[in-house]
């Protein structure tokens, strides 16, 4: 007889994969209701594409077939972290009737509907409402797991209206391949089309790696 296996429920991996279980086995909602509903508390979420973008195919028949499985984007909403003077206890706003996450995805939705070349009604989301102590370890594991185009080389999508004196920087990967936004920069080195190529690329590796198993 082998040493039977030690499992321990508090360790990275274990509370990794019960918090990715708990944010894919949650209701899946159009992302245009989010925008229309907005509700309380910090958390996780999980945006999911199943339109007809090129760079986006394999992700899509995915999400077609087997609705809100690959993830396009993750992102958590937490507390902002106080910096020297702010650190006062008893400012820390930790009120779960914030409504952090809601506020978080309708930025996403208003980027989306932005874009010239991406339709809301294509997008759909998970939403976790969870303590913001638990927001990073799920983030990172859901990354790990899924390695969403949009967080792994797509890169840019959460990221607010650049102000001035932050012109002289480059435009985002997202923002060169989904025009719309306003933006400063100066073009991106890759074009959209050599973005395209790459997140086709990107994808299939994923899929093969995620899915075929």
């Amino acid at each position: 007889m082998r040493q039977p296996e030690f499992f321990n429920p508090l360790s990275y991996v274990a509370l990794s994969d019960s918090l990715s279980h708990a944010i894919m086995s949650s209701e899946l909602y159009p992302m245009r209701t989010v925008q229309n509903e907005p509700f309380d508390g910090f958390g996780i979420y999980a945006l999911f594409y199943n339109g007809n973008f090129p760079a986006y195919n394999r992700l899509a028949e995915q999400n077609r077939e087997h609705p809100g499985t690959w993830p396009i984007y993750i992102g958590v909403s937490a507390p902002r972290t106080l910096k020297g003077s702010q650190l006062d206890p008893n400012s820390v706003d930790v009120n779960n009737t914030a409504k952090q996450l809601s506020n978080r995805v309708c930025h996403h939705a208003g980027s989306i509907d932005a874009a010239m070349n991406l339709d809301i009604e294509d997008f759909t989301c998970r939403l976790l409402t969870l303590s913001f102590i638990w927001a990073p370890v799920a983030e990172s594991a859901m990354i790990a797991r899924y390695e969403p185009i949009w967080n792994s080389y797509i890169t840019g999508f959460g990221n607010h209206t650049q102000g001035i004196g932050r012109a002289e920087g480059k435009q985002t990967r997202w923002d060169t391949l989904h025009p719309g936004r306003v933006m400063n920069g100066q073009p991106n080195t890759l074009t959209a089309d050599q973005l395209i190529e790459e997140a086709e690329s990107r994808l299939e590796e994923v899929y093969q790696r995620t899915f075929r198993v």
